[in-house]
């Protein structure tokens, strides 16, 4: 990373909420298919599912079925559409997506904004 994508970076998550960054890092938290939070309706044989994530970092998550066979639609199959400030700016972006360091980054924020850990002697 060069120093103003660093800044950046660095700058994007002492902002992030909470909420988005567990998502960032655990994947989003859906709610099953019949759940009655799940949305389906069809539009020309194709079935749309859409699911908020249940963690509130703003996500909704699209995805499409055929109604016929059940197989996964078209080439967007998923969806997921986000709220402001939950994807990493362009700025902060290396073109290599999250590597094992930068995720690694996202886990210690996290762990640090943990306030009841339980330390033993």
């Amino acid at each position: 990373m060069t120093e103003p994508q660093e800044i950046a970076f660095q700058n994007w998550l002492q902002n992030i909420r909470t909420s988005d960054l567990e998502c960032r890092v655990g994947r989003h938290k859906l709610p099953d298919i019949t759940d009655r939070r799940t949305r389906g309706y069809v539009v020309k044989g194709v079935k749309y599912l859409e699911r908020d994530c249940l963690r509130k970092c703003g996500t909704t998550v699209t995805t499409y079925v055929d109604a016929t066979t059940g197989l996964l639609a078209r080439r967007a199959k998923t969806q997921h559409h986000y709220d402001k400030g939950y994807l990493m700016p362009r700025e902060a972006r290396t073109g290599k997506g999250y590597t094992k360091e930068l995720l690694a980054e996202l886990r210690l924020e996290l762990i640090e904004r943990k306030q009841d850990w339980i330390t033993e002697e």
